[in-house]
This record gives C-alpha cells, structure tokens and sequence, in this order.
C-alpha cells in the first residue's frame, strides 16, 4: 500500500467524533492536524514516530485516534510514496523514518512519548538518526528543534534555521546526522546516550569514520582478534526500502553473497565477517587503500591532457579496472556501480568496492548512481553487461578530464554522447583512439563493448593509431536559446519559487545570489516579454515579504542592500513600488564581515549604485562611510577558509578574490574613486590594485597548472572575478598593465571552458563567460569574443536536453533553479550579454566603455 493517502482516514475520523476539535490541512509533503485555538510555541521538544511505508497504514490506525484523544497537534507523511521518498535518504538524511512529528505541549513530552513507545511497541520502521530513541522497542524517538520555521542569515550570509536561546545563545536547529540539542534544556527521558559501542561485534574497535549516509556510516577499524586493519560498513534498518520490502540490510547481504562468489578476483575486496548489532547489519571486507579515483582526480587533476602523451598511470588503472570487470563477468557477477568513488585506488592497484547492487544468478537489488548508471538499469531494466560497460566508460571518462557525466537526460543516449562531445573537444584527435574506446563501451553493441573492455585490459591500446571517428558538435542559436531559457525561469519562478509554503527556503531568500531579488533584477532586462511584468511585480512582494522574515544583514548579493537595489531599480522602471525604509548609514552586524557578499563592501558598492538610481545623496554618504571602515582597518574580516587543503602550487587564495576576498573591495575603491573623484580613495585603490594585479600574476600561473581545480576560475573565489576587477583598475587608473593581467586571466580561463561541470555564475562556466564578454568590450579582441561564444558550445555539451530544446538547469537536483548563482536566471544574464554586449550584469559592478569600433583601445598600449 505504499501509495495510501491518510488525510481522508483521517478526516473521516475527525468528522465522526472530534467535530470542530481538529482542522486536517494537505500539502505536497506532509498532512497536518492541528488542534483549534491551539498556537504552537515557536520550539520545543518533538517526538517523531518511524514506519516502513507498507506499514504507514497500521501505524496511522494505531497513532492517529490515540493522538487525537490526547488533544495534539502533529502531521505525517501526505502518502505512503511520500514516506518512501523520505525513507529512502537520498536528498535529505535527516528526514529517514519521519513518517509522523508530534508536537507535544511541554510538560506532556514525557508522558506522551512512553505512552507513545509502549502503544506502537515491536513496530518497524528505520532510525531517525537526528533523534534519540524513547524506547529500543518502540520506533518512537525525540528532539529539541523548532516548531515553526524561522530563518536567519547564519555564517556567509546564508539562510539557517536558529533557535534562540534564554541568554541571547542560539541553536542550529536544522536536523542532521547526530543528535544534538541546546546547552540550556534537559533531556526529557535521559541525561546521555551513547550509541555507538567500544567495540563493534565484539571485535570490530573504529579507528576512523570513511563515510556516513542515512542508510549506514563505514568505518575503517582494528580487527582486535588479528591486529589488522578492516573496512566496517554499516546497514540500518528500513532505510532505503523503495516499496518493494528491500533496504539497507539487503544490499549488505548481497554484497556478502557477491564477495563471498569472488573471492580471489583481483581488485575485489576479501569478505571477512557479517554480523548484526540490534536491528542494524555490518558486512567487514579486507581494506584496499585509502584513495578513491573521485578524491585522486579532484586533488590531483584529470589523468589525460590535450597534446601529451596517455600517462603510465592512466594506461594501468583503466587496465586494471577492465579485468578487474572481465573476472567478475567471468563469474556470473554484473556489478552495475562502476563509479569514481567505487574504485579504490590501493598501493598496489585499483579495486572496485562497494557491490551492494551487483546481480548473480539473476538476482540483484535494484538502484544505479545517476549519470554513471545506463538509462535501462536507472528504470529498473534487466541487469546486463551492458551496465558495466556503460559504468566504467563514463568512469573512465572521468578519471580522462575531471568531468562528471550529465545527469537528467530527457532522451535514451544523451548523456553518453554529451560525454563523447566534450570528449573530442577537450582531448582533442591525440587521443581519439582512447574516446573511440569510450564510444564502444557506451554506446557500441555488447560484443563490440566488449571488445573494448578487452582493449583496455591489454594496456596496448594507446600505442595503436586508428582514423579519429567523427562525432558532430553540438549547435545551437545563441538569441533562440536566450528565448528558451527566459520561459523557462518564468516557469520555474512561478511554480518553485513563488507558490511554495510559507516555510520552504525559497519563501525567505529575497537576496541578489539565490532570490527573488537576483531573478527580478535580470528579468528587467526583458521587460518586452509577455507576462514579465506581472511576474516582477509577483518578485517584489515576495521580496519585501522574505526580507521582513528574516534578519537580513546589509550585503549586496546575500543581504538588504542588493534587494534594495532591485525595488529601486523597478521604480525606476516605472513600476509602483512602495520602498522600505533604506538604511542611509550602514549598521553593525553580529557577523560582520567586509566582503562582497554579506559585508560593508557589498553594502558600500551597493549604496553607489543607489544614490544615481533614486538620485539621492544620502546613500553616496553611506558608501563614503562603507570605503572610510575599509581603508581604515589595519586587518580585514573576510568569509574565508584560508586551509582549503591544497599544495601550494595549485591553492586558489580566497582572499585575493572577489566575493569574499580583496579583488571586491579593491573594485568598490575603484567604483567610489571613479564617481566621487577623491583623490585619498583613488590614491589607496590605485596602491590595493597593484597589489592585486601582482597576486593575479600568480593565480594565473597556478590555474595553469594540471592539477588546478576548476574554482581557480570561477567568479567568486577565481581568476573570472578577480579579472573584472583588473578591468576596472585599467579604466580608473588608465593603466594598461592591469589591462594585460586581466587579459592572462581571461586566456587561463578560456583554456578551462570545456572542462567545467558547474554550469552557474558563481563557481562556474557562466560566471567565465561574462569575464570573457567584458574583455572583448575592454580589448576589443576577438578572440575573446570567440572565447565566449565557446562557452555557448560547452553549455550545449552539457545539457541533459536534446540541441533544439537544451536543459541546462535540473530542478529536481539542483537547489534554487530560479536562481541567478546557480540556476537559470545566472544561465539567461550570460546569453543575453552574449546577444547584447552593452547591456550590464543584474549587479553592474564592472559594466564597461566598450571599444569603438575600428580602434586599438585606448588603454591596451605597446
């Protein structure tokens, strides 16, 4: 009964005996029963009740009338899939086993939950690991946490949820993986819990934690009986189950079963022992090293480079992984979960791990990990050869260019030629013989695939020459993609970010970076489209109504200042706007940084562009009093992790850059130099930018580098924002030497394109191509121009929609879709500059003169 609905049980049960006691509300996630003329405290302690989904109905029978009777308010699951969703713990861990949340009055939180715990005593249902148990037979468990959501603006300026505390404390109150609860209450049931034993099985003593999900933690620990190292890996009860009776604890058992038939096959871990500790399973293998391919690639770079030869390296490992999946084929065994972090790359060589879906003997336990699994076994087809195949191409893939394959696709094959596609383009036809390899594995008829395995495990196949086959690149118009992305955040704005409730993030997040604020600010932009209009008059109520819901400090892309600006500038459109009261002055914070994002130099740059949009002086004094703060500090607070855990060699140095770091306020110095005259400001903007240009001189060298990760050019803590901010130090200043680093910047940036997974403004390839489209205005180059328009090419190579109709936003994955930082209104701002290079960014913090046409800028001299 997985898809049982309990609000009509339930409101039947409320008509025929508590009539006009209880209101019975359905949303798209849970059924709310509240008690009328209660109001509910804003936090407290909550119980939770677990249950399978097939046995949500026997719960509610039970649970609900003894609720009722008691005179509580609480909701659960809207539907047996829902709880099923939930159960599974993909998206959200926290929630596993939530199917029901009761919100007791205080002094009843005790004598409810043992009531609770002895009424539903011997119910299944998996452990909610944000709570403590009330009773080890009873699936009935509790928390401190809030009953109404309030958010905040928490660490960076991104929204939390708190709960403040008798002293002027507060407590994160977002559920995660552990239990936790404020220093100011007492545990209603008991002082302390320790739930994790000395020993696991008697034997097992952790040494350190490897993973930790909804469905188990894996540890690596000391085998006490022989005195050497193991891998514990943890399967909870119920969680994971999908409807079909199957959850964690089955894929631990398969897992044994397959190990247990491998036994000997190079590359497959050696099963040592499986054991239960309560409800929960364990499954101990041999360890095999301590360094998956996802980490190796990340840290070290992608292990196949344009215009050098195929690495040692790179020829053994794939050549180990093919036998290793030849032997296992070899014994009946499909493994169906080649992925980069199942592969172990071990001292002496690469293994595969983690066999907890594999079939033998026409069984297996359905499931795949998105983008590496085929299209049939993500539907739950038959498992076939052809799973491995696909897997340990689109691995393979990886492991070449650091590049994850597309998720989402609309069509059978997307994803497989959207790999081969950037493929060819960052490879190139040096290394064709390798991408006609992948070819077979991914799209090449099961004796053909196979052939290739084969190829792979002889190690020879990079010495071959072969003619390179001819894949057609991706085309697009860019003027009918701009069209086709702008209906598509009109959609998502309407449905996923104006109609959710009251207490979903989207309703509280006015912001530039991720809100309503960032979205409208674009969408002014097109104010000719039919239907803009009204929807930015939508944007602006929900932008005053998220801001007065929260405590928004006075930051440009994630506080007051950027939603201020987007209400100004809709004035200034001629919408009828009633502006809230706009601090003249900016004022202190209790997390006062002095970056871009949520601190004084986003507030000051802010106030510049608000002083010419309502033609008001007072804020021109409020952005002098921003730059006098910041000029005045001996040393600045900024947002950063200065540990970002890399060589030296390849670190990206945060604060040099723009969103959190000097190149933001190096550029509000600029823009207050550049719009009041003051000569003390131009002087300190002119002495900060050079010191700028020369850490820039350095980053370049370091993006450049194999190793480099892709934030090495991104704009917020890479070389595309702190480039802009050297474009704006070459105008002011009249220095063509900023000029020239700026154009170092854009050319590492350029040679990035085409291995950029992240799609947005922020940390990825739309944020370059705006860069890009400012250095051709600057420069006047063309290069640049074509520069950008590359990364048209790279957008189209990754979209999980077909050329025609391209999808370069996944709502169902991505969080704030809408969204200029990460989602569609970030993809639209980059087209329509593309399409129309004189119009600003939704932020203009370096919208430039562009080059006349025919002349050699002034500024590029030589």
């Amino acid at each position: 009964m997985s898809d049982w609905e309990p609000a009509p049980f339930i409101q039947r049960l409320v008509d025929e005996r508590y009539g006009g006691r209880f209101t019975v509300r359905l949303g798209p996630q849970w059924c709310y029963v509240d008690r009328e003329g209660v109001r509910l405290p804003d936090h407290g302690w909550k119980l939770h009740v677990s249950s399978r989904a097939e046995d949500f109905p026997a719960l509610a029978a039970r649970a609900v009338p003894f609720l009722l009777d008691a005179g509580c308010s609480f909701k659960l699951a809207a539907g047996g899939d829902v709880l099923t969703g939930l159960n599974y713990g993909i998206d959200s861990p926290a929630t596993v086993g939530k199917a029901m949340t009761i919100y007791p009055e205080p002094d009843r939180v005790r004598e409810l939950g043992l009531a609770l715990a002895a009424l539903l005593r011997g119910h299944p249902g998996p452990r909610v690991l944000s709570d403590r148990r009330v009773a080890d037979d009873a699936p009935v468990y509790y928390r401190y946490g809030p009953f109404v959501a309030r958010w905040y603006r928490g660490e960076r300026g991104r929204l939390a949820m708190r709960i403040p505390g008798p002293d002027g404390e507060s407590f994160d109150a977002v559920a995660d993986l552990d239990y936790r609860q404020p220093d100011w209450v007492s545990d209603p049931f008991r002082p302390d819990d320790d739930e994790t034993p000395a020993l696991l099985g008697d034997r097992y003593r952790p040494e350190a934690g490897l993973q930790r999900t909804a469905q188990g933690s894996v540890f690596r620990a000391r085998d006490t009986a022989t005195d050497r190292v193991v891998v514990v890996k943890q399967a909870r009860a119920y969680v994971g189950d999908s409807g079909n009776g199957l959850d964690a604890r089955s894929r631990l058992r398969n897992e044994r079963r397959v190990l247990t038939a491998c036994d000997g096959v190079p590359g497959v871990p050696g099963f040592v022992d499986h054991f239960a500790h309560g409800e929960d399973e364990f499954l101990v293998t041999t360890d095999v090293g301590e360094q998956d391919l996802a980490y190796r690639v990340g840290n070290r770079g992608a292990m196949l480079r344009a215009g050098t030869p195929v690495s040692a390296e790179f020829t053994r490992t794939a050549g180990e992984l093919a036998r290793t999946v030849l032997a296992l084929h070899e014994r009946g065994v499909v493994m169906r979960d080649v992925t980069p972090r199942n592969v172990v790359l071990g001292p002496d060589r690469a293994h595969l791990v983690d066999f907890g879906i594999s079939a033998l003997d026409g069984l297996h336990v359905p499931g795949g990990t998105h983008g590496y699994a085929s299209w049939d076994q993500m539907r739950d087809g038959p498992a076939t050869v052809s799973d491995d195949h696909h897997g340990i191409g689109m691995t393979l893939a990886f492991a070449a260019t650091g590049l994850a394959p597309v998720v989402g696709e609309t069509e059978r094959g997307l994803s497989a030629l959207r790999t081969l596609q950037s493929l060819d383009r960052i490879l190139g036809p040096a290394h064709a013989a390798f991408v006609d390899l992948v070819d077979d594995l991914l799209r090449g008829a099961p004796a053909r695939a196979d052939e290739a395995l084969r190829a792979l495990a002889g190690e020879r196949w990079a010495t071959g020459a072969a003619p390179a086959r001819r894949r057609a690149a991706p085309h697009a118009d860019p003027v009918a993609v701009e069209r086709q992305v702008l209906a598509e955040l009109m959609r998502d704005v309407d449905m996923r970010q104006l109609r959710q409730p009251a207490s979903a993030f989207a309703n509280v997040d006015g912001s530039v970076y991720t809100g309503s604020a960032g979205v409208g600010l674009e969408l002014l932009h097109h104010l000719d489209t039919p239907g803009v209009p009204e929807l930015l008059d939508r944007l602006a109520t929900h932008t005053v109504r998220a801001n007065a819901r929260t405590d928004v400090p006075p930051g440009l892309f994630l506080g007051s200042t950027g939603s201020h600006l987007f209400l100004a500038r809709l004035r200034q459109a001629g919408f009828d706007v009633t502006l809230p009261a706009i601090p003249a002055t900016p004022y202190d914070t209790d997390d006062e940084h002095d970056d871009i994002m949520t601190g004084t130099a986003g507030a000051g740059l802010g106030h510049l562009h608000l002083a010419d949009v309502l033609d008001d002086a007072a804020h021109l004094d409020a952005a002098r009093v921003c730059v006098e703060r910041l000029l005045g500090k001996s040393e600045l607070t900024l947002s950063v992790t200065l540990d970002a855990g890399l060589p030296e060699e390849i670190d990206t140095d945060p604060t040099a850059s723009y969103s959190h770091g000097r190149a933001g306020l190096v550029d509000l110095f600029l823009a207050y130099a550049a719009r009041t005259g003051d000569p003390g400001v131009l002087a300190a903007a002119g002495e900060r930018s050079r010191e700028l240009r020369e850490r820039t001189e350095v980053l370049v060298a370091r993006a450049r580098d194999p190793r480099a990760i892709p934030l090495s050019v991104s704009w917020c803590q890479g070389l595309a924002g702190i480039g802009r901010t050297l474009l704006h130090a070459a105008e002011v200043l009249d220095d063509s030497r900023f000029t020239e680093t700026a154009v170092a910047a854009a050319d590492a940036c350029a040679d990035w394109i085409p291995r950029l997974a992240n799609l947005g403004q922020c940390c990825g390839v739309t944020g370059v191509g705006g860069f890009l489209v400012d250095c051709a205005r600057h420069t006047g180059d063309d290069r640049h121009r074509r520069a950008a328009h590359a990364v048209v090419a790279h957008l189209l190579t990754r979209s999980h929609g077909p050329d025609d109709a391209p999808r370069f936003v996944d709502a169902e994955r991505q969080d704030a879709p809408w969204s200029w930082a990460t989602g569609n209104a970030g993809v639209l701002c980059f087209f329509r500059r593309l399409n129309r290079p004189d119009t600003p960014e939704v932020v203009p913090y370096s919208h430039l003169p562009r080059a006349r046409a025919g002349e050699r800028p002034a500024l590029v001299r030589g």
